[in-house]
């Protein structure tokens, strides 16, 4: 378990977890039970108890789902109508019906002035673009950052002291670079990827100024079937060295994030992979 890639807000993991099972407290019996416990036991249990593990973990994960749906939303707090941070950053949500503008519970405590180059700025024109906007002008200046807080929650970026939170996954990116527009079967679960950097950027919408803040993501690139399934689920396993090429997706809406991941980095038929286990603590 020490050679997995966790969140600071997972806590402590036990070195030797044979001599310190008795000892676990309710969140360590938690992050065991839904982030460590498929992995670790793979190929220790018989695979019938294993199967019947599964059932009970999958089942774990989908109560606690139900009860960050059922704990209220942004929206409901402030009784204002609009998509709450949970409807956003769901499959079923239609990327050009979201509030992307949206500054409420955001900050980024220390912002850097830069300016974009062109290849920048001709992605992020993309980028608007498949949010519906019309008739704008894309900013060149641009504050950048190294880390963010979505309601409370830490999120960081690669060269950031808090590397550990820029793993996040999203239904944003296919496999090509580009924000999906409509979600299908092969796109089921969220892509992974890690957060290189936080940017608050303004275009020109009819003679009004729009703000948005963005992650700029390295999106991991989906291995074929047999492979990304091999551990079953709540697992997945992504090519831990290859990304997709960079697109309109590379930017990100920090609304859209769905959650974080643990990972674990490890070798399957002979590729260099990471196994990832999604976090049921939504970024709310």
């Amino acid at each position: 378990m020490e050679n997995y890639n966790c969140p600071a807000d997972v806590g402590k993991l036990p070195q030797k977890f044979s001599t310190s099972f008795g000892s676990f407290n309710a969140d360590q019996l938690k992050n065991w039970t839904l982030l460590f416990s498929m992995y670790c036991l793979n190929g220790i249990l018989p695979e019938c108890h294993l199967k019947c593990w599964r059932k009970f973990v999958l089942a774990c994960k989908m109560i606690l789902c139900e009860m960050s749906h059922d704990r209220g939303t942004l929206g409901e707090i402030n009784r204002i109508p609009k998509p709450s941070v949970l409807a956003m950053s769901s499959r079923l949500f239609v990327v050009h019906e979201g509030i992307w503008d949206e500054t409420d519970g955001v900050l980024m405590p220390i912002l850097k002035p830069n300016t974009l180059n062109d290849d920048e700025l001709d992605i992020l024109s993309e980028f608007y673009k498949s949010l519906k906007q019309e008739n704008f002008v894309v900013c060149t200046s641009v504050q950048e950052g190294k880390e963010l807080y979505l309601n409370g929650s830490i999120l960081g970026s690669k060269h950031s002291r808090s590397v550990r939170s820029s793993y996040i996954m999203a239904f944003w990116a296919d496999d090509d670079g580009r924000i999906i527009s409509k979600v299908t079967n092969h796109d089921l679960t969220p892509k992974p990827g890690q957060i290189e950097s936080f940017l608050k950027h303004s275009i020109l919408d009819k003679e009004k100024t729009r703000s948005y803040y963005l992650a700029k993501v390295r999106w991991f690139k989906r291995l074929p079937d047999t492979l990304r399934n091999h551990y079953g689920k709540p697992l997945e396993v992504w090519s831990s060295n290859l990304y997709v090429q960079r697109g309109q997706a590379t930017y990100i809406p920090v609304h859209r994030i769905k959650c974080r991941f643990v990972f674990v980095k490890t070798i399957l038929d002979n590729k260099e992979v990471m196994v990832t286990s999604p976090r049921e603590q939504y970024i709310v």
